[in-house]
Formats: C-alpha cells, sequence, structure tokens
C-alpha cells in the first residue's frame, strides 16, 4: 500500500473520532439549562465637547441617565385596574 492511503484512512479516522467527540459532547448537553440573559445596564452616559473656531474648548456638557424599573411590562399590564373610592 502506497503513502497516499495510508494518510487518507488516518486523516478518515481523525475526522470520524473528532465528529464522534463532538456527538457525544453535545449530547451531554442536551439536558443543562440555558445561560441567563444578563440584564440590561440602568446607567448609562453621554459627553458633548462644544469647540469654538480657534480649536479651544468651550464647553463640556455631561449627561447622566439612570433608568429604575420597578416591575417588567407583563407585569404591569396584567394589574386589575385601581379601585375608585369617593
Amino acid at each position: 500500500m502506497n503513502t497516499k492511503l495510508w494518510i487518507c484512512v488516518g486523516a478518515g479516522v481523525l475526522v470520524m473520532h473528532l465528529a464522534l467527540i463532538f456527538i457525544v459532547d453535545h449530547w451531554n448537553r442536551l439536558g443543562a439549562p440555558a445561560a441567563p440573559i444578563p440584564p440590561e445596564p440602568t446607567f448609562s452616559t453621554t459627553t458633548y465637547r462644544y469647540v469654538d473656531d480657534a480649536g479651544r474648548e468651550v464647553m463640556v456638557d455631561r449627561q447622566f441617565k439612570v433608568n429604575t424599573k420597578l416591575a417588567d411590562d407583563a407585569t404591569l399590564a396584567n394589574q386589575p385596574p385601581a379601585a375608585r373610592t369617593k
């Protein structure tokens, strides 16, 4: 038998082993829970720099934004209307 045939047989065996390892690894992960989705950040900043014609900074405006959400939209949408009292 020649060398090219042995190289092809070796490459085929290697690919089959890698495919088998991939299938077994995927099979083992089927019961694992999915990774949780990280929450969105509630704090953001924005900076605006105003420059005059000479290239000097005239003003720097920094804006900070904080979002506070006490309940998600689905919980708020399912609430009954507030009772009115006289």
